[in-house]
């Protein structure tokens, strides 16, 4: 066992792994930017695909104007990467500012500890500069995270990963059956990301 374990081990080092003699894929393309937006003093980029955010880059990898004059990288910083998305905490300024862009350079072309990459280790190439747009709209579905029942089974409550608006809510999108038969619905009220 500890020779196969090798061997698939110096496959995957040698960028050809195998499994039962089948090659393995592995997937060697960068994130691409989807969209920059800016959210109150908040810059939110989309990429399309997980971002690691295990090791973000420093904040001076980025170079980031407001009505076209550019910050210094003191001014603003990394909050998070999470999911497809790295948010960067602006000064207050950039909540009525009329423009915002950013740029992203790649420290270098070989594969970096502190770079933005995908969870696999692909680099985002270097991009920009791309406008932030004011106020993204929402383009993504909320995401399900969970469910659970009441004591006596009488009541479900969903739990969402954002707020999802009490006007959304339609009683003829829910079925719920139990034991494989269909049960009426009735909508109670929903609590910011709780139906």
């Amino acid at each position: 066992m500890a020779a196969s374990l090798a061997k698939l081990a110096q496959q995957i080092v040698s960028g050809a792994p195998k499994f039962g003699g089948n090659a393995i894929s592995t997937e060697t393309t960068g994130p691409q930017l989807v969209s920059a937006g800016v959210v109150e003093s908040e810059l939110q980029l989309v990429f399309n695909e997980e971002i690691n955010g295990g090791n973000l880059p420093l904040a001076s990898a980025f170079q980031i104007a407001l009505n076209g004059v550019a910050l210094a990288s003191t001014e603003y910083s990394i909050v998070s990467g999470e999911g497809d998305t790295v948010r960067i905490s602006l000064p207050a300024s950039a909540a009525t500012a009329s423009s915002v862009s950013v740029s992203y350079s790649d420290p270098t072309t070989a594969n970096d500890a502190r770079a933005l990459q995908d969870i696999t280790g692909n680099d985002v190439a270097s991009f920009g500069p791309s406008a932030a747009v004011r106020n993204p709209a929402d383009a993504r579905a909320p995401v399900l995270l969970g469910a659970a029942t009441n004591a006596d089974g009488s009541r479900i409550a969903l739990e969402f990963n954002e707020d999802i608006p009490a006007g959304a809510l339609a009683v003829n999108r829910f079925a719920v059956s139990v034991a494989g038969a269909g049960v009426g619905v009735g909508m109670g009220a929903g609590l910011g990301s709780s139906v």
